[in-house]
């Protein structure tokens, strides 16, 4: 880094040590972000294979993608159990 001073006017002139640059998002995508930062948690799901093609076609018969038809199912259930405690 040098400075120079003109006047009362000081100047610095060097190199900054820049972060790398990040990959470009393609046109139309966005950046993924961490469930963090979206205020999202995870939460993961194991079936036998019968019953994982049984959630698959009733999720197709409705319209919806498996993730969609089992996050309104848990929520359903999840309704149901807390007006049952009430």
């Amino acid at each position: 880094m040098v400075d120079l001073s003109v006047g009362s006017n000081r100047i610095q002139i060097g190199v900054r040590i820049m972060a790398k640059k990040k990959p470009a998002v393609p046109k139309g995508k966005s950046m993924p972000i961490a469930a963090e930062e979206r205020g999202t948690g995870h939460a993961k799901l194991e079936l036998p294979r019968k019953d994982y093609e049984r959630l698959r076609a009733v999720a197709d018969a409705r319209g919806l993608s498996i993730s969609a038809y089992i996050r309104q199912a848990v929520l359903l259930a999840i309704k149901a159990d807390e007006e049952g405690l009430a």
